[in-house]
C-alpha cells in the first residue's frame, strides 16, 4: 500500500517536515509492508518555505532582521535552484515571536520582513515567494517599505517612527531611496485570506484582536490604516483599500502590492500545485494529512481540507490525524471520503502533554489512522475482480453532483447512488444524498406535472434517510429543501401549507448545528417570499441572509439571495457591495452553482449601473 503523509503544521509543536515523519513511522507500525512517501505542504503561512524545499530543493540562508518589537534577531529565507527566494513573514515578524505579555498591535512593525526580502534581492533572487501568515504587526506593510528604502514622513518632513500607531501622522511617502539593490524582482505573495484591507472585515477588525488589540486600540488601527491608504493613492497612485488580500498579515498585502507590485495568489491551492501535490497523489493509494486543529475554519483555504478533496477527486481514500478535531469538522469531512480522523486524544494524550510530546502522539495517531485506511485498500486494491462488484464510493457520488454542469454527471451520480442503495438499502446517508440529486434533476425538468412527481419522490427518499438518521443536519436540510421545491411546484397555497413542516425542517437543522449556513438562506428567502399574515418580513429575511453569508463565505448562492433581498428592499449600494464580494469568491462550495451564480452578479450588477470590481494589478 502506497501512502501519501502529507500534513501541514502542528502550530507551536511540530513542523510539517516533523510531522510527516511522525505519521511515517505510525504508519509503518500498522502496515509494516506499505511505503510512505513523505509531502509537508502549507497554505501560504507557517511552513511555506519547508514545504518549497523539500519538494524543489534548494537551502536554508540566515539572515539577521529586526522582530516584531524591535529587537535584533536572526530569522532564515530560503533559496531555491531556480532563482527564486520563499520568505516566511512569520520568520522575521511572527506573533509567535512575541510574548503574550508584550504583544501589542499599534507597536509591532513588519521590518523584519523588509530586512528578509532585502537580504533574498543580495542574492540575487528574481522572484520572491512571500508566505503572509501568522503576523504580529498591523501597520500595512509600512515596516517592511522602510527596510527597503522607503522613507515615510510627517508633516514636518520626519520620518515615523514603527508602529501601526504612528501611521496616523503619515504625510507623504518618498520613494527616493528605494529599492536600490534590484528593482527586477517579482514578488508573488501567498495568502489564505482575501480580506480588505478597511472595512467591517478589514484587518483591523478581523485580526487585531487576535494580535491582543483591544476596542480602543482597533479604532486607532483603522484610523491608522485609512490614513496610510490615502498617503499611498496620493503619492503613489494605487488604492489598496478594497483590494482582496490587501488585508492579509495585518495589512501586509496593502504594503507589497503598493510597494513591491505584488500579486497576492490563493495559498493552499498555490502551494499544492508549486510542491507537486496531484503528481505525489496520483502515485498514491491513499492519502493522510492534518494540523494542529481541525476546526470549521479548515474548510476555508487551508491545505489539508484542499489536498483531501483532491485526492476524493481521484477517488482514493483519506485520514487526518490532529491535535484537536471539533466535532463540526468531523461532518463536513464525510463527503471528502475521509476514513478517519484522529485526536491526539484519541490516541490517549492528555491537554498538558499533546504539545511536549507532540511527535509521540503524533506517532500513535498516525497508527490508528493507517488502519482504517486498510481495510480501504483491501477492498478497493487487492482483488481486481472484487473490486469491479463493489459499489462506487460514496465519495465519487458527492464529486460527480458537485460537477452536475457537465453533461452526464448528475445521471451518473444519481446512478452511483442507486448502486450504494442496491448494495444498502438503509445506507441514511446514500439516501438523503440521493434526494438531494432529484431535487436537482427536477429543477431542470419542463413539465410541472414532472417536476411535482420529481420533488415528492425526493421528499420521500429523504424522510427515509431522517428515519434512519434523526441527527443528520444535511438530511434534514434537504428534505426541508425538496418539500419546499414541492410546494413552489404545487402553488401558492400548497406553499403557505408547507411553511410550518419547513420551518421545522430548519429548526431541527440549526439546533443539529447552530452553523448551518444554509438554513438561515432558507429562513431569509421564506420571511421575504410569504405574505405578511403568514410570518413574512422584510427585515427578518435580510438579518437570516446576512447571518448565512458570514457564516459561509464560499457559499455563492447566499450572496445572489442577499443581494435581490437588498434591491427588493431599496439597499442599492449595499447589494452591490455583496453582488461585488461574491465575484471574487475563488474557491466556491458548490462549483456547479457558483457559474449561474456569478452571470447572475454581473447581469444584476449592470441593471444597478455599476461594474463588477476589479482584482490587483501587479505595479512597479
Amino acid at each position: 500500500m502506497r501512502i501519501l503523509a502529507a500534513p501541514n503544521a502542528f502550530k507551536g509543536s511540530l513542523s510539517a517536515l516533523e510531522a510527516a515523519r511522525a505519521f511515517k513511522t505510525g504508519v509503518l507500525s500498522a502496515l509494516p509492508g506499505s511505503k510512505v512517501e513523505i509531502l509537508p505542504i502549507s497554505d501560504g503561512g507557517d511552513g511555506l518555505m519547508e514545504s518549497l524545499l523539500w519538494s524543489e530543493g534548494g537551502r536554508r540562508i540566515p539572515a539577521w532582521v529586526s522582530g516584531p518589537m524591535g529587537e535584533r534577531r536572526q530569522a532564515a529565507f530560503g533559496l531555491l535552484p531556480g532563482g527564486a527566494a520563499v520568505v516566511e513573514m512569520a520568520k522575521a515578524s511572527g506573533l509567535a515571536l512575541v510574548p503574550p505579555k508584550r504583544r501589542n498591535p499599534l507597536l509591532a512593525t513588519s521590518r523584519g520582513t523588509g530586512d528578509l526580502i532585502a537580504a533574498a534581492l543580495r542574492r540575487d533572487a528574481r522572484t520572491i515567494i512571500l508566505g503572509m501568515g501568522g503576523s504580529a504587526s498591523s501597520d500595512g506593510g509600512a515596516g517592511m517599505a522602510q527596510a527597503l528604502g522607503a522613507r515615510l514622513l510627517d508633516a514636518r518632513g520626519r520620518e515615523l517612527r514603527a508602529g501601526a500607531r504612528h501611521l496616523r501622522s503619515l504625510a507623504a511617502i518618498d520613494m527616493g531611496g528605494f529599492l536600490k539593490m534590484d528593482e527586477a524582482a517579482k514578488v508573488v505573495a501567498v495568502s489564505d485570506v482575501e480580506n480588505p484591507l478597511l472595512g467591517s472585515r478589514g484587518t483591523a477588525r478581523v485580526f487585531g484582536p487576535q494580535k491582543g488589540a483591544t476596542p480602543g486600540m482597533v479604532k486607532i488601527l483603522e484610523e491608522a490604516l485609512s490614513r496610510y491608504a490615502e498617503v499611498i493613492k496620493k503619492d503613489l497612485g494605487i488604492s489598496v483599500a478594497r483590494i482582496p488580500g490587501s488585508g492579509a498579515a495585518g495589512g501586509l498585502g496593502a504594503g507589497l502590492i503598493a510597494f513591491l507590485g505584488a500579486e497576492i495568489v490563493p495559498g493552499a491551492k498555490w502551494v499544492l500545485a508549486r510542491c507537486g501535490a496531484d503528481k505525489a497523489l496520483a502515485r498514491a493509494d491513499a492519502l493522510m494529512t492534518g494540523e494542529g486543529r481541525l476546526d470549521e475554519t479548515s474548510f476555508y483555504g487551508k491545505a489539508p481540507v484542499e489536498i483531501a478533496r483532491m485526492a476524493a477527486a481521484r477517488g482514493i481514500p483519506s485520514a487526518f490525524v490532529c491535535g484537536q478535531v471539533a466535532a463540526r469538522a468531523r461532518r463536513r469531512l464525510r463527503p471528502l471520503g475521509v476514513r478517519a480522523a484522529v485526536s491526539f486524544p484519541d490516541a490517549g494524550a492528555t491537554e498538558l502533554d499533546s504539545l511536549s510530546r507532540a511527535k509521540s502522539w503524533a506517532a500513535k495517531a498516525a497508527r490508528i489512522a493507517a488502519r482504517s485506511l486498510a481495510p480501504a485498500f483491501a477492498l478497493c486494491f487487492l482483488a481486481v475482480a472484487a473490486r469491479a462488484s463493489q459499489p462506487p464510493p460514496l465519495s465519487r457520488a458527492d464529486w460527480l453532483y458537485f460537477h452536475r454542469n457537465q453533461k452526464g454527471s448528475l445521471d451518473e451520480c444519481l446512478s452511483d447512488l442507486d448502486a450504494l442503495l442496491k448494495a444498502n438499502p438503509k445506507d441514511a446517508d446514500a439516501l438523503w444524498r440521493k434526494g438531494r440529486a432529484m431535487v436537482r434533476a427536477g429543477e431542470s425538468l419542463r413539465s410541472r406535472k414532472d417536476k411535482i412527481a420529481e420533488f415528492r419522490t425526493a421528499v420521500g427518499v429523504i424522510r427515509e434517510s431522517v428515519a434512519l438518521d434523526s441527527a443528520d443536519a444535511d438530511a434534514h436540510f434537504w428534505l426541508g429543501v425538496a418539500m419546499g421545491r414541492l410546494g413552489q411546484s404545487q402553488g401558492i397555497l400548497h406553499s403557505l401549507f408547507l411553511v410550518k413542516p419547513l420551518r421545522r425542517e430548519m429548526r431541527t437543522v440549526l439546533a443539529i448545528d447552530p452553523s448551518y449556513s444554509g438554513a438561515y438562506r432558507v429562513f431569509g428567502e421564506m420571511y421575504l417570499q410569504i405574505p405578511g399574515f403568514a410570518g413574512g418580513s422584510v427585515s427578518k429575511g435580510i438579518a437570516d441572509l446576512e447571518k448565512s453569508v458570514r457564516l459561509a463565505p464560499d457559499e455563492t448562492s447566499n450572496y445572489v439571495a442577499l443581494a435581490q433581498a437588498y434591491e427588493s428592499d431599496g439597499q442599492k449600494a449595499k447589494a452591490v457591495d455583496v453582488l461585488q464580494q461574491v465575484l471574487k469568491v475563488s474557491n466556491p462550495a458548490d462549483p456547479a452553482q457558483a457559474p449561474d451564480d456569478m452571470k447572475q452578479a454581473r447581469d444584476m450588477l449592470g441593471k444597478l449601473g455599476a461594474a463588477p470590481s476589479g482584482g490587483s494589478a501587479a505595479r512597479r
